[in-house]
């Protein structure tokens, strides 16, 4: 499992609305997914968990989040490195992104609405660009 990383970026003292987890080798490999999760609609109610070996964030990387949160994790297994950052999440909604799929700005909002609203489980039909 992945070694937890308190130095959490921005807002710790209220709960986000809602976790996106990412696992990745190297920032780099997340920076698309990372701009379009910071162009949601709730980017200001969302925790931005990135799971990876010892990340290198570039300046601003938090601005428009609620939080951003790193859980050093070597990522050999993908199921492995997402289980470890579902864990760290703080929200009660997690997102589990992906670095080849870029959520439209309204995606987020739309599921969280949907989970609120009561459902068990939300998935996007449409509405993630993938690269």
């Amino acid at each position: 499992m992945g070694k937890r990383d308190d130095s959490a970026i921005a807002d710790t003292l209220t709960t986000p609305r809602m976790s996106a987890v990412l696992a990745v080798d190297a920032f780099a490999t997340g920076a698309a997914c990372v701009a379009a999760l910071r162009s949601q609609t709730i980017a200001a109610e969302l925790e931005l968990v990135l799971v990876g070996p010892v990340l290198t964030l570039p300046e601003g990387v938090a601005d428009g989040l609620h939080s951003v949160r790193l859980v050093d994790h070597e990522c050999r297994e993908l199921a492995e490195a997402r289980a470890a950052g579902i864990l760290e999440a703080r929200a009660p909604l997690v997102f589990v992104a992906e670095t080849h799929a870029m959520p439209d700005p309204p995606c987020l909002e739309l599921l969280a609405g949907a989970l609120d609203a009561g459902a068990d489980a939300a998935m996007p039909r449409s509405g993630c660009a993938t690269a």
